[in-house]
């Protein structure tokens, strides 16, 4: 018996016929007609496919819009960091809320992270009032991050309180240490800093919150100016951050200065010349002078990693880093943009209101002299070896501009022509000297970062302005420490309104939170499920993977499916007692590395990448493979006919049937009917093996 099992959709069904003892399986024409065609499947198919192509497109976009609004509840969900029960705080709203999100970002602190923006307060005098130390010099030290610096202060006679700390906080802020110092003037008590209580001018040290070394400590060494400030260190909270609200303004971020070269092609010639070139850079009106040594016949790769390796190894506050971009090719024949590689030099940890300048400072240098000379009416008298001077005249067989060095085993001086921008640093004058091509003038030259297009300011910094409950930090990274430390505020981007943030005890909030998420995959899911036939196999399963796979464990938190959808229900007293009873492990269950949420987060990934359109079922899985409906028909008309006829020589029939007790004739004409028609339905090329 031959029957087609179309995807599970048709299935094969016998009959008997004769008696229980004699009767053989038999399929009666009408129903392998019914069973065997695929009429009803294909009616149903061209149902699919209608369904598929008016549906998809508006189903894989608020398919996409509920995959969003379950990422974003996923994004939301945090844990605190300090899983103490009773220490545990939480911001809200959340850093990933549209209030929040890009304009500003919210911690809470662990106990073991806390640390204080002010590390040092003096105690506070009158600004006019004098002092108990009399003028002179004095030393003291600074320690941050194993580094040691020293700061010397000269106080006059007469030197006020005001004066002093004044010069103080000037004297530490000069530091290339990133510790800080500001003179603090209040009227009252903690009127402008928490836990100020001094009145009047006083002295405090600070440490942004972004620094990793935030241990400060200051030493007396020569004098007692730093026991005349009677500087106390501030105390660590030992106590949670307090439930409160607070209201926070951005009025501009923090940006460090950077220069930046244009993108340039690494393989190319360099056309600098051979020697030492020379940059100057200036931070606060501090400045140095960087030699950076190029070769002949470099190219711009090689000139972009020997500046920045100059830069580098100059000053710990200055970064250089080579990075790759995209250029124009500027050739026809080629994609308009190419790679390219690009310098960038940043200021490392700035403090408030420091900016970093870069410029050209003449090259190739060339060696000192001694002083311009003038050889007109004789050259220099008694030279010593080496000894060597600019001719500011043409005279006694010197050029004017010429650089001459005196040779003693030749007793003859040695000239030197000058190139364009040619730098010489006069001992005489303890001044550098630059060549124009006609003669040396003190205005500068060079055009080394020029070329490289490397402006003096391209990103001249700017220090965060943040407004807290109506009081305006400045911060130089952006980062903002309030409630004694405990809480940090970091500015990413500006915005008008203050936005209102609060404190809140965490795990109610997270409770809260997670019922975002479970309704969110709830209503994911509830979607889904019922286009669950336009989309591959398993599609929806994806979330629901993160689940079952920890269904045990999820069951100690109260959390469960039901309902035949699978959706799930969150028990909340079980929730809390679960968290309760073991913090750490209820975080990993969570919000660890390989928890649920970071599950669900991949699996979104994953059923989104590269987008949504590719999970659907492909329409080539609704095409009909079979042959047209008019020749199926002639197919299943003829194999029954073969099935009829087949049952009539194989059937046993009761004795004395009437029909069977003729003469052999018939069987013979049955015979022979039977023996014609299977040459044309089951032979070679014939309907039967066509049918497969």
């Amino acid at each position: 018996m031959v029957s087609i099992d179309y995807q599970g959709r048709i299935s094969a069904g016998d009959t008997l016929r004769g008696t229980a003892a004699e009767g053989k399986a038999f399929a009666s024409p009408l129903e392998r007609l019914a069973l065997d065609s695929r009429v009803a499947w294909r009616f149903e198919n061209a149902q699919r496919r209608q369904r598929y192509g008016r549906l998809v497109t508006g189903t894989v976009e608020r398919l996409g819009s509920k995959v969003a609004a379950f990422e974003e509840a996923l994004a939301r969900f945090a844990w605190p960091e300090d899983t103490s029960f009773t220490r545990a705080r939480l911001v809200t709203p959340s850093n990933a809320s549209d209030e929040l999100s890009g304009r500003l970002a919210a911690r809470v602190r662990p106990q073991d992270e806390v640390t204080r923006y002010y590390k040092y307060f003096s105690s506070g005098h009158m600004p006019w009032t004098s002092t108990d130390l009399a003028g002179g010099e004095y030393r003291f030290s600074v320690t941050q991050g194993g580094e040691t610096e020293t700061v010397d202060i000269a106080l006059d006679d007469d030197a006020t309180w005001g004066d002093m700390v004044e010069q103080v906080a000037a004297g530490i802020n000069a530091l290339s240490l990133p510790v800080q110092a500001e003179v603090v003037r209040q009227n009252a008590p903690n009127q402008y800093v928490d836990g100020l209580v001094a009145v009047g001018s006083a002295l405090a040290i600070t440490v942004n919150p972004a620094v990793s070394a935030q241990d400060v400590s200051l030493a007396d060494e020569d004098g007692h100016l730093l026991a005349e400030l009677n500087l106390k260190a501030t105390t660590t909270p030992a106590f949670a951050a307090e439930t409160m609200p607070y209201r926070v303004r951005v009025d501009s971020t923090a940006h460090a200065s950077s220069v930046r070269s244009h993108v340039l092609d690494p393989g190319a010639a360099s056309p600098f010349a051979a020697g030492e070139h020379q940059v100057r850079f200036s931070i606060n009106g501090v400045t140095e002078e960087v030699l950076v040594p190029l070769e002949a016949e470099m190219t711009m790769g090689e000139v972009l990693r020997v500046l920045a390796g100059a830069l580098n190894s100059s000053s710990g506050r200055l970064r250089a880093e080579i990075r790759d971009g995209r250029r124009p090719s500027g050739l026809e024949t080629q994609p308009l943009l190419a790679d390219g590689e690009y310098l960038e030099v940043t200021l490392v940890s700035p403090k408030r209101g420091e900016r970093m300048y870069l410029r050209d400072y003449g090259g190739p240098v060339v060696d000192d002299v001694l002083d311009f000379f003038d050889p007109t009416a004789a050259l220099p008298a008694a030279p010593v070896n080496g000894e060597r001077y600019i001719a500011s005249a043409t005279a006694n067989g010197w050029v004017e501009n010429r650089i001459y060095e005196y040779d003693e085993l030749s007793a003859t001086w040695d000239e030197t022509t000058p190139t364009d921008d040619n730098t010489v640093y006069s001992e005489e004058d303890d001044a550098w000297y630059f060549y124009d091509g006609s003669s040396w003038t003190t205005t500068v030259g060079g055009t080394l970062l020029d070329s490289l297009g490397m402006n003096a300011t391209a990103t001249p910094g700017m220090d965060a302005r943040v407004v807290v409950d109506g009081d305006e930090v400045v911060s130089e990274s952006g980062q903002v420490a309030v409630d004694k430390g405990r809480v940090v505020f970091e500015a990413q981007s500006s915005y008008g309104e203050a936005l209102p943030l609060r404190v809140v005890e965490a795990y109610g909030e997270v409770e809260d939170r997670l019922a975002d998420v479970v309704t969110a995959y709830n209503d994911l899911r509830a979607f889904v499920l019922p286009h669950q036939e336009i989309f591959e196999d398993g599609f929806a399963d994806r979330w629901r993977a993160a689940i079952t796979s920890r269904e045990g464990e999820l069951a100690g938190y109260g959390i469960r499916e039901f309902t035949a959808e699978k959706l799930l229900v969150v028990d909340r007293e079980t929730f809390m007692d679960g968290v309760m009873r073991d913090p750490d492990a209820a975080r990993s269950t969570f919000a660890g590395l390989g928890g649920l949420v970071a599950d669900w987060q991949k699996a979104s990934l994953s059923a989104r990448t590269p987008d949504l359109y590719e999970r659907l079922l492909p329409k080539s899985a609704l095409e009909d493979p079979g042959p047209p409906i008019a020749e199926e028909f002639d197919l299943t008309k003829r194999k029954t006919l073969q099935q009829v006829i087949t049952s009539l020589a194989t059937t046993a029939m009761p004795e004395g049937n009437p029909l069977l007790e003729t003469t052999d004739v018939l069987r013979n004409i049955v015979t022979i009917k039977r023996t014609a028609l299977t040459a044309p339905l089951a032979g070679p090329g014939g309907i039967m093996s066509r049918q497969g």
